[in-house]
Order: C-alpha cells, then sequence, then structure tokens
C-alpha cells in the first residue's frame, strides 16, 4: 500500500495494534481457554442466586 493514499496510513497502524496486542483469533482462543466470560464458579452463583418457582 503507498503513503499517497489515506487509507495506507490506517493499514500500517492497524497491523502494527494487531501485532502488539493479538488479532481477533489470538483474543478468542485465549477466552476459550479461560472458560469463557462466566467461570464454574460464577455459573453456579448465578444459578443459586435465580429464584426458585
Amino acid at each position: 500500500m503507498t503513503m499517497e493514499y489515506s487509507v495506507g496510513h490506517y493499514f500500517k497502524r492497524v497491523t502494527m495494534i494487531d501485532t502488539l496486542f493479538g488479532n481477533a483469533d489470538h483474543h478468542l482462543g485465549r477466552l476459550a481457554s479461560l472458560g469463557g466470560l462466566m467461570s464454574d464458579q460464577e455459573n453456579e452463583t448465578q444459578i443459586e442466586v435465580l429464584p426458585h418457582d
């Protein structure tokens, strides 16, 4: 990508941010390896808090 277009600057910036902080695949894999958005203990707590019919 040439620098004569302004989009070249943004492409280069996003590519560098991806390299520094990881891309979406990296973060989704990390989230999956940690057990998702809520741990098992939080799931149990949430189930106990729900009202019983």
